[in-house]
């Protein structure tokens, strides 16, 4: 992976659904915020799915797969990024299943770091963009019980349980997380495994080891 030194840094943070991928990815924009971050969702690039499908097949497609994710255009806005030009990410709707480019313009010029996360983001399409990679190293079994802890009393794909989603979909999960999104845990720099501190972020998740090293990695 490139160094950390480039103008402009990339920044990716992977794992399992649930791991708390979301949750560090906005613990390090806010202790980097003075020099301009902007957080990029891999969830935003799903492909659209709003038209032509039924409820029932909406429910059938397979989200934890990156060939249901527009990586080609995820590497895209990450080379505008790098260098320095202006973007508009994409945001995906998990009511609707349907992918738009967002309204917000991405200014890269005025931004030093740009952090990506999700399952797929240190993908092999996606690693000759990136400065530094994290991994949420926490087991599958912890991180389905985040997700599904999350998961309750929300409607997804037309009024679909979001719980009930997740359960049916927990041997997808676990096949898409050991075939495409642990084995890509080797590229990390740093791997993050304290699961105890993501839940206290003033007095435990800033003050880690892990997260004080991933700062200091970007901050080289």
């Amino acid at each position: 992976m490139p160094s950390a030194h480039a103008s402009q840094v990339v920044i990716a943070v992977t794992g399992a659904s649930g791991a708390g991928k979301t949750t560090l990815a906005y613990a390090l924009k806010n202790r980097l915020q003075q020099a301009g971050v902007e957080v990029l969702h891999m969830d935003d690039y799903y492909q659209d799915n709003s038209k032509g499908k039924s409820s029932e097949e909406l429910v059938e497609l397979n989200y934890d797969s990156p060939n249901l994710v527009q990586l080609e255009l995820l590497q895209e806005h990450v080379k505008c990024f790098k260098a320095g030009k202006s973007f508009r990410p994409m945001r995906y709707s998990f009511e609707t299943a349907k992918s738009e480019p967002a309204e917000r313009v991405i200014e890269a010029k005025d931004k030093k770091y740009l952090i990506l996360e999700g399952m797929f983001v240190l993908s092999e399409l996606l690693r000759d963009t990136l400065d530094a990679g994290v991994y949420m190293d926490v087991d599958f079994e912890t991180a389905f019980a985040r997700r599904l802890e999350r998961s309750r009393g929300v409607k997804v794909l037309g009024g679909v349980d979001f719980a009930e989603f997740t359960l049916g979909k927990k041997q997808e999960m676990y096949e898409g997380f050991t075939r495409y999104v642990q084995p890509t845990s080797q590229y990390a720099d740093v791997r993050f495994n304290n699961l105890a501190v993501l839940d206290d972020i003033e007095g435990g998740l800033l003050q880690s080891d892990d997260f004080l090293k991933i700062v200091e990695l970007v901050q080289a």
